[in-house]
Parts: structure tokens; sequence; C-alpha cells
């Protein structure tokens, strides 16, 4: 769990660049989870599993492949496979995508923040849909927002989300993304 301190310092440091995750998700048949702050990242735990094909993924792996995806694209601004990885519409998808494409076109960067997938299981799966639940551990780093901002700090944080996906032809596709803690 995350103390108070800390939860205000990252919400405070993180607001300025990434905005709260929306409620609404993009299938409204199941329950929301609570939302969180937005932390970034920077260095992917594995580029060979970010380069996989999905169709070649399970939905766990799925998860782990879209967190490395994020993770170049924190580091790089290539936003694209973080996009193929992601179901079109997924509004909570791009919430994490638009940012990060935004400080790279206003000629910022992100340092450090890199996330690390601790665990990942699917809760619930049909042939169709699944739920994934992730322990994720989030690096401490910087943003600087554009090329004239100051750095925004924030603290190493830990969290539980949840990830949606949905079965896109062959493929697994990221549908929802939400904090649970």
């Amino acid at each position: 769990m995350i103390g108070g301190v800390s939860r205000a310092r990252a919400v405070l440091a993180l607001s300025s660049l990434l905005p709260v995750l929306l409620l609404a998700g993009c299938s409204d048949d199941e329950p929301q989870p609570k939302f969180g702050p937005t932390p970034s990242a920077t260095a992917p735990t594995s580029a060979s599993t970010a380069s996989s094909s999905a169709a070649a993924l399970g939905p766990e792996e799925t998860v782990r492949a879209w967190v490395d995806a994020q993770n170049i694209a924190l580091r790089t601004g290539d936003t694209s496979r973080l996009e193929a990885l992601s179901h079109d519409p997924c509004k909570t998808c791009d919430q994490f995508i638009d940012p990060i494409a935004q400080v790279y076109s206003d000629g910022g960067s992100f340092q450090g923040g890199a996330w690390t997938v601790a665990a990942a299981k699917a809760r619930s799966q049909t042939e169709s849909r699944t739920v994934v639940d992730v322990g994720v551990e989030v690096d401490g780093g910087s943003t600087k927002k554009s090329s004239q901002a100051q750095p925004v700090k924030y603290e190493a944080d830990k969290h539980i989300m949840e990830f949606r996906l949905v079965a896109d032809g062959d493929d697994w596709a990221i549908s929802f993304i939400g904090f649970l803690s």
C-alpha cells in the first residue's frame, strides 16, 4: 500500500503531466475499478517481448508487452507499439499514449520511472475477453514537459492494476487500464 504522503507527492508531481484516468472504460458491461495517479516510465524490461507479435502472446504476455512498449515509448517518444497493442477505441489506453506523444512533441522528455511487472495473473477469461490483475513497480524519475520546462520529480511507487483485454481476431488487445491501488 502507498502511504498518504507518498501518494500525495506522486499525485502532485504526476498531475502536471498525465490526466487522472476516467472512470469510464471501453466496456460498459463490467464494474469500474478505483483509479490512482498515472505514472510514467522509461526503460523496457524486455525489448524482445515488446517487439513480439501480439498474435503469439496470451493475455498476460500481451500485458507485459504493453508495459514494455510503454517503457520504450517514454524513452523514445515512439508510441506505435503501444497503439498496436491497444484496442480501438480504448480511452484509458489513450490516457497513457497521448501525454507521451505531447511531451515529445513539445521537446520534453522522461528520465527514470521505468515500470516493472512484478506479477500478472488472469482473474477471469472467456474466448473473447479476459481481465488480468498486475502488480507494477514504478521507479522514481522525472518528467520535463517541454524543452523550456523544469523537470517534475516523482518517487518510486507500486500499484495493483487491472488490464482488460479483448480478442481481436487471433490477437489480444488491451481495452481498459485501471488502478486498483
